[in-house]
Parts: structure tokens; C-alpha cells; sequence
């Protein structure tokens, strides 16, 4: 099971290997992020990797639930980084349902309730 991280959870340890991540928000395939960022933070020294948006956004599932990805990570060098989010509270997602039949009420997730997870 992979381990979700609340989009409100700043400065939250994780260990990541060298290589490209795929970064996923966890709950909705309809996500709109607007100015919402994520950035790591080596823990033991002052180097900072952004994320790259992804043009084309794959739907996915994470520990059976519906997730979108919306950006990669690139670590060149594996270790221990702290994550950080900007402008968390423009991330909008809407709950979908089973079969998308969830669409037709357009009910909102909650942003204190949407989790990301960084994955290959």
C-alpha cells in the first residue's frame, strides 16, 4: 500500500531513489490545480527540486482508489527530502462516484481532505 500525503502535510520526511517520480492526486480523475506547486527540499542541504506539469494527465488508481497524475519529479541523486506544498488551497477536485455517476451532484472533495502520492 503507498502512503498518502495530505496536501496540507508541509515539511513531511520521505524517501525517495534517484529517478523520474510520477506525483498523483488521490480521489478524483476531474483535478484542477490552478496555482497549487509541490517542491522538495534535501533534508541535509539547501538543494530544491520543483515539479514539471504534465501536459498529457493519465488517469490511474492507487490502493483502489481513482487518481489523476498531474506532474513528474526528477531526483537525481536518492535521499531523504522534505515535501512542500504552495497555494494548496487552489487544488479542486470533484468526487466522481462509482461509473462517474457521481459527476451529476458535482459535489466537491474537500481540500483539507485531498492527498497526493509520489510513485514510479
Amino acid at each position: 500500500m503507498k502512503e498518502t500525503i495530505g496536501i496540507y502535510e508541509d515539511g513531511k520526511i520521505i524517501e525517495l531513489y534517484a529517478g523520474i517520480h510520477n506525483i498523483k492526486i488521490i480521489g478524483s480523475w476531474l483535478v484542477s490545480l490552478n496555482l497549487f506547486r509541490v517542491y522538495l527540499k534535501e533534508v541535509n542541504g539547501d538543494r530544491l527540486i520543483y515539479w514539471k506539469k504534465r501536459m498529457f494527465r493519465p488517469n490511474d488508481y492507487v490502493n483502489g482508489r481513482k487518481a489523476k497524475i498531474v506532474a513528474d519529479i526528477d531526483i537525481d541523486k536518492g535521499g531523504l527530502f522534505s515535501i512542500h506544498f504552495e497555494n494548496a488551497s487552489h487544488v479542486k477536485a470533484t468526487y466522481m462516484g462509482r461509473f462517474g455517476l457521481g459527476l451529476l451532484s458535482r459535489k466537491k472533495i474537500l481540500n483539507k481532505d485531498i492527498k497526493i502520492v509520489i510513485g514510479e
